[in-house]
């Protein structure tokens, strides 16, 4: 309950986001983020109050002493099985702030003129698309799923010189388009990870 309450913060969600790419300070993170040192202490202490994140290292001393953070493990697995439905209510919160920050970040690509790369390929991606998987194709998208974010886990730290890529992927039940509606069948709970 606590890291979901935690992360409903799109500012939060950046903060997990850079110290993936390791270990960081408030200054440093500050210094990445364009934010102030002052605002992301009040959201380290809650992503450690949470269980988000732990201090690996302490730098300096006096005025100059500084914490450094990284990702506690297994701080953002889940399964959505688990859930109660106020942890529910609170994983929709995280998602839309999730969805947010991404339209931000999108945003601020188009007004950059980022969206294409210097050779002509496109930087920035969106689709949106409506099916009705069976079983094995829905395990199908979650092995791909995986796989993308395993591409993206082994590329961090690496490839300093190349751009900054965010990816959000969100699969949800739809509303039914026109007049072909099914007969829905018993409510499952699916089974998900956030990392």
């Amino acid at each position: 309950m606590a890291a979901l309450k935690a992360i409903a913060s799109p500012v939060r969600q950046e903060l997990i986001s850079e110290i993936g790419h390791g270990g960081a300070s408030a200054r440093e993170l500050a210094e990445r983020l364009g934010r102030s040192r002052q605002a992301l202490h009040f959201h380290l202490g809650a992503l450690e109050r949470a269980g988000l994140v732990r201090v690996i290292e302490e730098r300096g001393t006096g005025r100059e002493a500084e914490r450094v953070y990284a990702i506690a493990p297994d701080a953002l697995k889940f399964t959505a099985s688990q859930l109660s439905a106020r942890e529910w209510g609170l994983a929709a919160r995280a998602t839309r702030s999730m969805l947010r920050l991404t339209s931000r970040e999108f945003d601020a690509a188009a007004e950059r003129g980022e969206l294409v790369s210097e050779s002509g390929k496109p930087m920035a991606m969106a689709l949106r698309a409506k099916a009705r998987l069976d079983e094995a194709g829905r395990e199908r998208f979650h092995r791909l799923i995986r796989e993308m974010m395993d591409l993206f886990r082994a590329a961090k730290g690496k490839n300093s010189s190349e751009r900054m890529l965010a990816v959000t992927v969100v699969l949800t039940p739809a509303r039914e388009s026109g007049g072909s509606k099914k007969k829905s069948g018993p409510k499952t709970k699916a089974t998900g990870r956030r990392s």
